[in-house]
């Protein structure tokens, strides 16, 4: 996983073959139409954090049980990539430990 950079997919491709598996961590910022200056960021950025972590924590869930038919180049579909509920099922994720299974073909 990688943060992007503010950057769009495009900009990134060239850096990467067509195999690679890769996620882009995006962080989105919202301002409310006040005058906001890149000078308040670290600012505002300190003062809403906690608040931002409470709405912000299950961003994860969102790919819980994400079952994307589109292909993926190199074979599969995104739900086989992006679904951790079938991750978990076939023992790749340990909810309870948290911990990654390094022999993939396990079950």
């Amino acid at each position: 996983m990688l943060q992007g950079g503010f950057r769009p997919i495009d900009f990134w491709a060239a850096n990467f073959t067509s195999d690679t598996n890769i996620v882009f961590d995006v962080h989105n910022y919202y301002f409310d139409g006040r005058t906001s200056t890149s000078g308040i960021c670290p600012r505002w950025s300190a003062a809403v954090a906690k608040t931002w972590a409470t709405y912000t924590q299950i961003g994860a869930c969102w790919t819980y049980k994400f079952l994307g038919n589109v292909p993926v180049d190199g074979g599969g579909t995104q739900g086989d990539y992006w679904n951790y509920s079938a991750f978990i099922k076939s023992g790749i994720l340990h909810i309870a430990s948290g911990v990654i299974s390094t022999n993939l073909n396990s079950k």
